[in-house]
């Protein structure tokens, strides 16, 4: 005998062809396991949940249609105004940082994604103390104690990160965490994260690309010897990839391949992730793209259509296991091919080497972008971050050239050029990486960027333009006078601070989502002028003498408000 129970809503359950309606918390004593359930069920999907609730309790789930939650879903996901790169959420043991302070500095930020929460990319054990029965093949034995102590620091196991992701959640429920599962990375000694399964070279090798798959004549050896060598991993030749790759890289059509990499996403939602950002998800088409020398070419399609595929098993996944829906992000290449996008839901970019060296976004370029993106994949929701993880990566040059008061100028331009332009930029609040050659180190000991560490100390720089937007505060800004010498309202030379001989007209610049209702000219704190409509500026010609304070306030049309103010030196007789 088994007990369906159903909980909260009206359905009919068919059971050997006999219909019993059923209401809220009642009971129905069944000796068949033959169920189907009928009826729109208010919106409701139904599912019978066969996880024991006692000896022979049973309870049927249910959810909200994939519809509904995906809509719901797409919505939060357009509305996230603060998202912080925190890589990883794991690893406070190296910073000396216990869970509890990892909530405080998020919470400071005010995020509403945390991206890179985790990075999947070495093969992660369930708990560290698996290491201990990792196969020789995988761990040389005289390195595990190594190699166990290495993952505690890191917190780097599935285990681990659940627990990290439980104590987040619990602080801050409505805060989506973000992983990172590369595709580039197929270890060659793996293990299946669901099964537990151990993969050897003999297994993993197979699943290596291989463009003779398809006619292109390339072999396996050799494609992947390239691979080896476009990454510094070969030392001398002649070079046996098989053995002597650290990592190979994958063909995303491959079953086995697929298997093992959804086992990865599939571990990640379990232990709570709500997004999975796959780097180079689409790699593989572009480079045998490359090798073939026609995108459409049987290899670029089918390693495409394999790649989108692991998009659409990964919404899957979270909505028959829990209802949920689980972004999928990657970089914007899948837009640069001739197919069906991938149903994606959110795509990254990168400020370039040249923005930041110059301190100027480069407004033509990302205009010329974003169309494109937008016109290909109307629905995704783009977020920008430093790239890193080869040298003299944007996140390199940040962290490695400017100065940590140049680096809170440049957070502030970026922040500010994105926001105008409809794109979350995501604070380096923990991460990434800094680059192998970095000399400036967070605390003087981690390529980790650490946005507190004392060689840095941009957090509160992020605090302050999270603060803003997460309140809805309108952008503004002083954009004249700049310093700059200006005679009878003329900008005549560069000078070290604004000088103004005779009459000066102040002009600012000022951006709010929802519009800008009007503008309030103070000159030291008294105002002076009001402008309702752009351009928003006003001619300041009156008696002054020496140092005075120019300050604006904007007002949005909900009341919010943002200041800006500048020192200059006038001579007005």
């Amino acid at each position: 005998m088994k007990w369906i129970i159903i909980v909260g809503v009206v359905c009919t359950i068919a059971v050997q062809n006999i219909f019993f309606g059923m209401q809220g918390n009642e009971k129905l004593a069944i000796d068949s396991d033959n169920i189907t359930i009928e009826g729109d069920c208010s919106c409701f999907e139904i599912s019978v949940n066969w996880e024991s609730k006692g000896h022979d309790e049973f309870s049927i789930r249910k959810h909200e249609t994939m519809d509904i939650v995906y809509d719901k879903s797409i919505e939060k996901l357009s509305h996230v105004k603060v998202a912080c790169f925190y890589m990883t959420i794991t690893d406070g043991r190296i910073f000396n940082r216990s869970y509890d302070d990892v909530v405080d500095i998020l919470k400071g930020v005010k995020t509403d994604l945390v991206f890179c929460a985790f990075h999947h990319w070495i093969t992660c054990p369930e708990c560290c103390e698996d290491i201990f029965n990792a196969p020789p093949e995988c761990i040389d034995p005289s390195n595990l104690q190594e190699q166990y102590e290495r993952c505690k620091e890191h917190g780097y196991s599935f285990a681990e990160f659940q627990n990290a992701t439980e104590r987040v959640k619990a602080e801050m429920p409505d805060t989506m965490i973000c992983v990172s599962l590369p595709l580039e990375f197929l270890n060659p000694c793996s293990r299946n994260s669901i099964t537990g399964e151990i993969l050897l070279r003999n297994e993993t090798w197979e699943m290596a690309l291989d463009p003779s798959k398809w006619g292109i004549p390339v072999t396996r050896e050799q494609f992947q010897t390239w691979w080896a060598k476009r990454h510094g991993w070969v030392k001398e030749e002649p070079y046996n990839p098989k053995e002597e790759m650290p990592f190979y890289f994958p063909d995303p059509s491959n079953p086995d391949f697929q298997e093992l990499f959804l086992s990865h996403a599939k571990r990640l939602i379990d232990a709570g992730a709500d997004a999975i950002w796959i780097d180079m998800l689409f790699m593989p088409s572009f480079l045998l793209e490359q090798l073939a020398g026609d995108v459409n070419h049987r290899a670029v399609r089918e390693t495409f259509e394999a790649s989108s595929k692991i998009v659409d098993k990964i919404h899957e996944y979270g909505y028959s296991k829990y209802g949920k829906y689980i972004y999928v992000g990657s970089w914007g290449t899948a837009a640069n091919f001739p197919y069906q996008p991938p149903d994606l839901d959110f795509i990254t970019g990168s400020i370039h080497q040249r923005e930041i060296l110059n301190m100027e976004m480069d407004e033509a370029e990302w205009e010329e972008k974003i169309s494109f993106l937008r016109e290909k994949m109307p629905n995704v929701t783009i977020f920008v971050f430093f790239d890193y993880g080869y040298d003299d990566s944007p996140m390199e040059i940040f962290s490695q050239v400017l100065s940590p008061q140049e680096q809170r100028k440049f957070l502030k331009i970026a922040d500010e050029f994105f926001r105008r332009k409809g794109i979350t930029f995501i604070y380096p609040v923990h991460g990434p990486d800094m680059g192998p050659d970095a000399k400036i180190l967070s605390y003087g000991k981690s390529r980790c960027y650490d946005s507190l560490a004392p060689e840095f100390q941009t957090y509160e720089t992020m605090v302050e333009l999270a603060k803003n937007k997460s309140e809805g505060k309108p952008l503004v800004s002083i954009e004249r006078p700049r310093n700059y010498l200006y005679i009878f309202d003329k900008e005549i030379a560069p000078f070290k601070m604004p000088i103004v001989i005779g009459k000066i007209t102040i002009m600012v610049d000022t951006f709010d989502e929802e519009g800008i209702e009007r503008v309030e000219f103070y000159v030291n704190d008294e105002l002076k002028f009001i402008d309702n409509e752009e351009p928003y500026q006003w001619l300041w010609n009156e008696k002054a003498f020496g140092k005075c304070k120019i300050k604006v306030i904007a007002y949005d049309m909900e009341g919010n408000e943002a200041e800006d103010e500048i020192m200059l030196t006038i001579f007005n007789m």
